[in-house]
């Protein structure tokens, strides 16, 4: 019989927590809420939480960072931290993923997307700090970009994307794209990707090149558009 993924929580508004608790019992989670930092940082060495969720309006401003921190010096980088906040400021919600977090809520809280982010980081067995839930474009929208000729993305994700294209590509070639999407994620104009499959048309490419920061901003990125959708 499997053991049931444990998550720890903390959060200071009552209606929020009823929220939590109504998610991670559907999920069948084992679960166990806080109110304080004090009794979350007791509860994490005792109860070994699988995954955190972090408010990061707690109390005061800075609560929610400093608990990051400190989740990260006593379970290390592999134990998943979700935020919950309720600011939506794009500078705030980067220093927080820069700080260790590795996903992030806007409240008020939607149900669907929590529970998706949720289980895509339990059911990795091998869970990294930078593991990133895969998004994928709806059909409707012109994410298209020209190399010769038109390629369209159909997803993105932390190392790499996937597209169409009439253009026969090779598998192992490097090939240099341009597209407004991208440059309003990465602020960059060109970006180089390695094919790695290519099948009837469809492609998956990994980045050649991607800085800490870039992850940063494309973690950003998805959560943003995970949320819209």
């Amino acid at each position: 019989m499997n053991e049931k993924k444990k998550v720890l929580f903390v959060d200071d508004n009552p209606m929020d927590r009823l929220i939590l608790n109504k998610i991670l019992t559907e999920l069948d989670l084992e679960y166990k809420e806080t109110t304080c930092p004090q009794d979350f940082l007791k509860s994490i060495k005792e109860f070994k939480p699988d995954l955190c969720l972090v408010d990061l309006n707690i109390l005061q401003a800075n609560d929610g960072s400093v608990l990051i921190k400190a989740i990260r010096n006593i379970l290390g980088e592999n134990l998943p931290i979700i935020i919950i906040s309720a600011i939506e400021d794009s500078k705030d919600i980067l220093f927080n993923l820069k700080n260790g977090a590795n996903d992030y809520v806007c409240k008020p809280i939607d149900k669907s997307l929590l529970s998706s982010k949720v289980s895509n980081f339990l059911s990795n067995s091998q869970i990294s700090s930078r593991i990133l839930p895969l998004f994928s474009f709806p059909g409707h929208l012109d994410n298209s970009l020209e190399i010769l000729t038109q390629i369209k993305i159909t997803s993105i994700e932390q190392t790499g994307i996937s597209f169409t294209s009439d253009l026969e590509i090779q598998s192992g070639q490097t090939i240099r794209i341009k597209n407004d999407l991208l440059k309003d994620v990465f602020d960059n104009n060109f970006l180089r990707v390695k094919i790695y499959h290519h099948e009837y048309g469809h492609y998956k490419a990994d980045f050649c090149e991607i800085s800490e920061e870039d992850i940063l901003r494309l973690r950003l990125f998805i959560s943003k558009m995970q949320k819209t959708n």
